[in-house]
């Protein structure tokens, strides 16, 4: 009886281990991959009308009409996209379109003018909103490749 006892014990703080250990990953990665609406991912990528999104590494000289190095991206909700780079210290602006569509995978997308899509994983870190646009590699060899941008909340 005694072993029975002791046996049960051992099950029970086992179960409670594996109970914790899964709510602590589903914790850990449910803000990245939990399940959103496409409204959801319209609504973090534009805001209500547009929000513009920095480069990580942007970097502005003085005034804002030179730069070293960076670009944004300018969503709108109509669909528009203005992208503003910095080439030989000078931005540069382009319009593109964008919309989000769904994979077979059921995961949402950013299709950019005619440019493959990009995954999108939207994240909070030191404070700030970031999106990262991630392309996964096509060939073997080749890297998966992150763009990282960041808007700070109004």
């Amino acid at each position: 009886m005694r072993y029975l006892v002791s046996y049960l014990d051992f099950c029970l703080s086992t179960f409670k281990r594996i109970l914790f250990l899964i709510s602590f990953f589903n914790c850990l990665y449910s803000p990245l991959y939990a399940q959103q609406s496409l409204e959801d991912c319209k609504k973090k990528l534009c805001g209500n009308k547009n929000r513009q999104w920095i480069f990580k590494n942007t970097k502005i000289i003085l005034s804002g009409e030179k730069c070293e190095d960076g670009y944004f991206y300018t969503f709108k909700s109509t669909g528009d996209l203005k992208v503003k780079k910095c080439e030989n210290e000078k931005w540069i602006t382009e319009d593109k379109k964008w919309k989000i569509i769904k994979n077979a995978d059921s995961e949402y997308l950013l299709k950019i003018g005619n440019e493959d899509p990009y995954n999108i994983i939207f994240f909070t870190k030191k404070g700030k909103n970031w999106l990262r646009l991630r392309k996964y590699s096509t060939q073997k060899g080749d890297p998966t490749t992150d763009i990282d941008f960041y808007y700070e909340a109004e």
